[in-house]
């Protein structure tokens, strides 16, 4: 196979490998990568061609390196082309042109080492540049381009150009065989003498024969060198010379440093950045702060004064915060560092309020403009005409920045006779972005943002104060942003609300300037401004989660507004009362509400007052929605008849959560529908947004999951479009809840932590309460056990304090789901219960619902079957009037379990029935696998066993795709217990292991005696009585603590195989074992079962035989009970029954629980049993409970 030599022709190599050829741009990333695997080429160009062969260099420093020979009359010529990252396109045509010449004046190069045969003088760095690698590569690119001959490098003074421009010469010092000469200009400041400094660093002197330029072109025309010419901002004038150099000197490129750009054709521009700042919020935790090159200088240069200085945990976060107070400015980085010496990190960041005056005492070997902060901007500053002066001190009043438009109007107003027009005003600040006292940016709407170092602007809030412009200049721009606010106001419910939520966002802090100018005025006119300006914000601060700051200068203005215009106060009064209500001050909201409602209607304005009469109706529905409901239609009434739609689009909001908040789903619907028609004629975005959340809620709701998820995944899109992050929160849940339902994990899973993330972003702990108030957290509890109780405990308390029912209710509520899952069944009844009546008092019926399914539940886990049964009923009485689809099909079945045990078969089928019906029907994967069970429980309890299996294994494998713990464990658990009916007691043991197993590492308290008396009627059938005996007596001590007796169905079987184990052991040997099991830990339970004990053969009590000889199955025949019990039992008993425990029938009687345990065993004794739940069945038979 032939391979032929690489060849570079034009600008391309061509070359083949393995009979492919292939096409290569030199220049490009893959002619670098083809260098560092080849070893030859030939390079053919118009000057000439040679062949270039990689070698090794012979020196200690080793590395490879690239050299071309040439035959040229008879004599091979050489010379160094360089490393393989230096090989340009550029560099490979000056090889060529240099062999061209003739071979008396090529300089040979010796053929053992390379040599460079140019000289330099490039300074040393008095120390390592850090954190410019980055910008070095980049400079070193761009000088490398044939197309670049003239770089300035710009920037404001003490960022660091000059050291930067000495770190890309040492990197370039074999790229330029004709030379690098560095030439500091920073000591003249007359134009003329430019060039002879040039052409002293070169090593002449002016003669008169020959003009000096024409010296200095000829000696640098065939020369490929690099001139550097440092601090050049003060001898602009003397810019065209450097022109008029690159047009004489074909092969000279020259690097300027200077804080103004040049403006000469064919100039590039390269602006150094400030060194990157750490983010405040996210430091590293391991020390590692290598990313964050401003404190790496900082760290070095106070090592350089105090030589055990280091960043440590204890100051990393300070140094973060002076890095960033001084940008990032490596100038003031080192003046601050130096400081060191004498003045702690914290010390230092409380003195940097006023940086310039503290950062002072630099190198004195440094030229005198850079030994101070001060100093280097004066030196700036007295660079600029009187013109850019002003228009410099004037833009110094905006807080980190302002648009190219707000520079421009605010700059018109200020102007004299000196800056005449728009045109002059816009040149001028042209000029101050090239001279580095302004950086631009491009904001994400495509207008240009303008912005100073936070260090130059306190230098020229500085010089505004010395020319007596201060009061004028902060005026201006304080009515600026009136006006801009006042503008926004009404566009942010239009189309147009996300571009000006966007641009009040980027203004924020001028806005916040501008409310600190006018309130600390003493004139009515600013008084009056400060208050038209809260007014006109309102909206974005609830918007934009920045209520709390809002109402405070809302409140501060309000102290000044007697003097103010009817219509203004009555605004004021409307806007503050909405932020304070937002802060959960509802006292002062209904006061500033009324108020502004009583001047509206004075002055007639009726769109006021319905929009006053709506919010009121907010405000009373949290203890009055009787009267809420009348001040609701009012304001729809007012605002249909004077047609305002906003007021119309508001009513019908309140209108609609009201009949949601009832139950009436339909009607909640057809208004919010109504509503939504109208936000959309409005283009109001973020209304049609939260009116989409309603409707999706409810319509999951109704069981139309689709519909659901199409509104809340609508409703998500237009808050992550207008950046509304609080709606964001509230649509996540509520969207992560439906997927859920339909089936779609991992996407719920997603959005729930999502959600946590924007609330953590927002730092506001009440929103993610009322984000999952009355409608979605009790959803959240049942999918996802989060520890969110202490949050929900802190806003309780805030709810209680404000007098805010509803928010009482809720919370009452969550926090009795919270105490259920826990098993704290007795806190979970007192705030279930509470939460009931409040609900009741304000008629809302979905909540109402809840409540009573949560009360029947604990109910029922604490074997009260009949009380479970009426708050069931009632809550499908109320889910069936309320049309709830949503819930139907778990609520069904519920009550049909409670039945199931209560023994009310034929009842209990039927809801069974209708419950898989339902939850088919919605498609509901959870409802579906719970319906399953159930049905499969009702088929086990009738002995059709085939049907049990059939469901119980649909139901896993449902479940199996949820990956729900708990939920397998019951299955796990009852399918045991089926195997157990079918004899199959091997096949029964390791699926209630497996139960056992789960529950216990979900944390089901609950489900483990369960559990644990299962496996203990399989050790009975299977010849283990001790283990059997030991394994109940673990049972009854972990239902006496949880207080949840066994469940009525699992009776029977537990009955027979208790009966079986005493009539195997004498009663002695069966109470030690029992009590033995009482004491074991759960951890000690789990070793028993690997390791079965075996029974002594003394202690089995022979089974009688059948005639056939085989032995008679156990027949279960309860004991006569002594029916005799003494009051005291009787109390005893009748507490038991009531649901309580051992301690608590203690403190009931004023007894020591041991003698409670003392009654309890002669009352079970007496009557016949051995369980608490058998106990109370007899107490409630014989009208003791």
């Amino acid at each position: 196979m032939t391979r032929s030599t690489p060849t570079v022709r034009n600008d391309t190599l061509f070359y083949q490998e393995q009979d492919q050829s292939y096409c290569v741009p030199v220049g490009s990333a893959d002619w670098y990568i083809w260098l560092a695997g080849a070893t030859s080429f030939s390079f053919t160009s118009a000057p000439g061609s040679f062949t270039a062969r990689k070698e090794q260099a012979g020196n200690k420093r080793g590395g490879d390196y690239w050299k071309a020979y040439s035959k040229r009359k008879g004599k091979l010529l050489h010379a160094y082309i360089g490393k393989s990252q230096l090989l340009s396109l550029e560099r490979l045509q000056a090889i060529a042109v240099q062999l061209a010449q003739s071979a008396e004046e090529q300089q040979h190069l010796p053929a053992t080492e390379p040599s460079f045969s140019y000289n330099h003088n490039l300074p040393m760095q008095p120390m390592p540049l850090i954190g410019r690698e980055k910008e070095t590569a980049q400079i070193c690119a761009l000088l490398q381009r044939s197309d670049v001959r003239l770089l300035t490098i710009a920037g404001p003074g003490g960022v660091g150009k000059t050291s930067l421009a000495l770190e890309v010469m040492r990197a370039l010092r074999e790229s330029f065989p004709g030379g690098i000469f560095y030439i500091s200009l920073g000591l003249i400041s007359d134009a003329d003498l430019v060039l002879p400094t040039i052409a002293q660093k070169l090593g002449f002197v002016e003669t008169k024969d020959e003009p000096l330029l024409e010296r200095v072109a000829a000696y640098l025309h065939d020369k490929h060198s690099l001139l550097v010419l440092d601090n050049f901002e003060q001898i602009m004038p003397a810019a065209p010379l450097l022109a008029e150099l690159l047009v004489l000197c074909p092969q000279l490129k020259i690097m300027v440093t200077s804080r103004e750009i040049l403006h000469l054709r064919g100039e590039h521009e390269f602006v150094v950045p400030c060194l990157s700042l750490p983010d405040l919020q996210n430091l590293p935790t391991d020390g590692d702060f290598s990313a964050y090159p401003s404190m790496l200088l900082f760290a070095q240069r106070a090592a350089a004064v105090k030589h055990d200085f280091q960043i440590t945990p204890a100051n990393a976060a300070v140094i973060a915060e002076i890095c960033t107070c001084l940008d990032g400015l490596p100038l003031a980085l080192e003046l601050a560092a130096a400081r060191s010496k004498h003045l702690s990190p914290t010390m230092l960041l409380a003195r940097l309020e006023q940086r310039l005056v503290v950062l002072t005492s630099g190198a004195r070997d440094l030229p005198r403009r850079q030994q101070t902060l001060r100093d280097t901007l004066d030196w700036s500053y007295e660079l600029l005409n009187q013109d850019e002066q002003k228009i410099f001190r004037y833009l110094s009043v905006f807080v980190r920045g302002c648009t190219m438009a707000s520079a421009e109007s605010f700059c018109t107003v200020l102007q004299d006779d000196q800056i005449a027009c728009n045109a002059a005003i816009l040149d001028i600040i042209a000029s101050l972005i090239d001279k580095s006292f302004l950086q631009q940016r491009e904001q994400a709407d495509g207008e240009m943002r303008l912005s100073m170092l936070e260090t130059i602007q306190e230098y020229g809030q500085m010089c505004l104060q010395a020319a007596g412009e201060q009061d004028k200049a902060a005026r201006t721009h304080a009515f600026h942003y009136l006006a801009l606010a006042e503008q926004a106001e009404p566009e942010l419910r239009r189309a147009t609300q996300a571009q000006w939520l966007q641009r009040l966002d980027q203004e924020n802090d001028n806005l916040r300037a501008a409310l600190q100018w006018f309130s600390a005025q003493s004139d009515p006119e600013s008084q009056e401004a400060a208050l038209r300006l809260c007014a006109a914000l309102w909206r974005f601060w609830l918007i934009r989660n920045r209520q709390q700051e809002g109402y405070q200068w809302a409140e501060k203005a309000l102290l000044h507004s007697a003097h103010v215009s009817p219509a203004l106060q009555a605004k004021a009064y409307f806007a503050t009362a909405t932020l304070a209500d937002s802060q959960e001050h509802y006292e002062r909201s209904v006061e500033l509400w009324q108020r502004s409602l009583a001047i509206y209607a004075k002055i007639d304005d009726q769109v006021g007052v319905a929009a006053t009469l709506n919010k009121l109706g907010t405000a009373t529905a949290r203890k009055a929605p009787v009267e809420s409901h009348t001040l609701f239609e009012r304001s729809l009434s007012l605002a249909r008849l004077h047609m305002d739609d906003y007021g119309v689009a508001d009513a019908l909001e309140s209108l609609a959560q009201e009949s949601f908040a009832f139950g009436f789903l339909t009607e909640a619907r057809a208004t919010f529908e109504e509503r939504l028609v109208i936000c959309r004629r409005l283009e109001d975005r973020r209304s049609i947004a939260y009116c989409l959340e309603s409707l999706g809620q409810i319509a999951a709701h109704l069981g139309d999951y689709p519909q659901a998820n199409q509104h809340l995944r609508e409703c998500l899109m237009l808050h992550r479009e207008i950046g509304d992050r609080i709606g964001l929160a509230f649509a996540l849940l509520p969207l992560a809840i439906v997927t859920l339902y339909q089936g779609d994990y991992s996407t719920a899973h997603s959005l729930l932590e999502e959600f946590r993330v924007v609330i953590r972003e927002l730092g506001n702990q009440h929103n993610l309460a009322r984000s999952g108030s009355t409608r979605d957290l009790p959803q959240l509890q049942f999918t996802e056990r989060t520890p969110i109780s202490q949050i929900l405990t802190e806003t309780f308390a805030i709810f209680k304090e404000t007098g805010n029912d509803e928010g009482i209710a809720s919370k009452l509520f969550a926090l009795g789901c919270i105490d259920f899952s826990q098993g704290n069944f007795s806190d979970a009844r007192k705030s279930l219960s509470e939460s009931l009546t409040i609900f009741q008092h304000l008629g809302n019926r979905v909540m109402k619902a809840a409540v009573h399914n949560m009360q029947g539940q604990v109910e029922a886990h604490q074997g009260n079957y009949d009380r479970a049964r009426i708050h069931l009923e009632e809550c499908l009485l109320i889910t069936r009037e309320i049309d709830d689809h949503w819930h139907l099909a778990s609520r069904l079945g519920q009550l049909g379990l409670i039945l199931l045990n209560q023994g009310n078969i034929p009842r209990a089928r039927i809801l069974i029935e209708e419950s898989m019906q339902a939850a088919q029907e919605s498609g509901d994967p959870r409802y579906i696998a719970q319906t399953l069970h159930i049905h499969g429980l009702l088929s086990l309890h009738t002995g059709d066993y085939a049907m049990a299996q059939q469901r119980f294994t649909e139901g896993l494998n449902i479940n199996s795709e949820m990956r729900s713990g708990s939920t397998r464990a019951y299955f796990l658990a009852d399918l045991g217990l089926l195997a157990i009916q079918q004899k199959n007691h091997d096949r029964a043991k390791i699926l209630i292991e497996e139960s056992l197993a789960l529950c216990q590492r979900v944390g089901d308290r609950w489900f483990i005696p369960s559990c644990l008396e299962r496996l203990g009627e399989v050790s009975a059938m299977q010849g283990q009585p001790l283990h059997a005996a030991r394994l109940w007596g673990t049972a009854c001590t972990m239902r006496a603590m949880i207080g949840a007796p066994m469940p009525p169905i699992e009776q029977t079987l537990y009955q027979q195989t208790l009966a079986l184990v005493r009539q195997q052991l004498i009663p002695e040997r069966f109470s030690a074992e029992w009590k033995t099991g009482e004491l074991m830990t759960l951890e000690e339970v789990l070793d028993s079962i690997r390791t079965p004990i075996t029974i002594e053969q003394p202690s089995i009590t022979p089974i009688a035989e059948t005639p056939e000889g085989q032995p008679a199955r156990p027949i279960i025949a309860p004991p006569t009970p002594n029916a005799t019990l003494t009051s005291r039992e009787k109390e005893v008993l009748q507490l038991l029954a009531n649901g309580l425990t051992n301690i608590q029938i203690a403190a009931r009687l004023v007894i020591s629980p041991r003698t409670v345990q003392t009654h309890l065993s002669t009352i079970y004794a007496k009557i016949g049993v051995t369980t608490r739940s058998a106990a109370t069945r007899y107490a409630i038979e014989q009208n003791l409970a």
